[in-house]
């Protein structure tokens, strides 16, 4: 599994009869959102080619039959995210649409390097994410004086 900067609160592997599961990236990937994360999934499905080669479209789908789920979960803080990942499937809940989409990225950063590499039919280690900011703000700092 490649590296996200700056890392996650946690990330563990998804274990299944003490072997790793991967998730095979489909060619087409469907995603279910609650109503409030739907405008996400176009704006995703454009973001991924962007940046060019061979990416799968990302389409919107009903609850059934999609590999993706976007869940709108209460208990978590404003940009917080979890990502439950399975063999065929993936389920990125927060309760803002800014937390779910700081989960899509998350995803980016496994997808993106996997297909770049092995194309078509790429596969990454399944895992189970929880992320947050560490700081109620976002921010960079430039010091160009030195």
């Amino acid at each position: 599994m490649g590296v996200t900067s700056p890392g996650p609160v946690s990330v563990s592997p998804v274990v299944k009869n003490g072997s790793g599961v991967e998730f095979n990236i489909p060619g087409e990937i469907t995603v279910s959102a609650d109503a409030e994360f739907a405008s996400l999934v176009p704006v995703w499905n454009t973001q991924m080619h962007v940046k060019g080669g061979d990416f799968p479209e990302i389409k919107a789908a009903g609850a059934t039959g999609s590999c993706i789920s976007l869940v709108k979960d209460n208990t978590l803080d404003a940009e917080e995210y979890s990502i439950e990942m399975g063999a065929k499937s993936i389920a990125v809940k927060a309760s803002t649409e800014r937390g779910a989409w700081w989960g899509i990225q998350t995803l980016n950063q496994m997808f993106i390097p996997a297909l770049a590499q092995n194309g078509a039919g790429a596969s990454v280690q399944a895992v189970e994410i929880v992320d947050k900011p560490a700081f109620p703000y976002r921010g960079a700092h430039l010091d160009c004086c030195r």
